[in-house]
């Protein structure tokens, strides 16, 4: 759980992500990613790579 987020938005994201055990960094980035892409975005994306 958050008990504080910190004023600059990159040092948290830093925090969280070496609070990722190593070998689970570059999954945990790409779902990271994924949760912030636009969702128009994305479906353009899909749609796409599905063509």
């Amino acid at each position: 759980m958050v008990e504080e987020i910190p004023a600059d938005l990159n040092d948290y994201f830093m925090r969280l992500m070496e609070s990722i055990e190593p070998q689970n960094r570059n999954e945990a980035s790409q779902l990271l990613q994924l949760a912030l892409y636009d969702e128009d975005e994305f479906i353009s994306l899909h749609c796409e790579q599905s063509a």
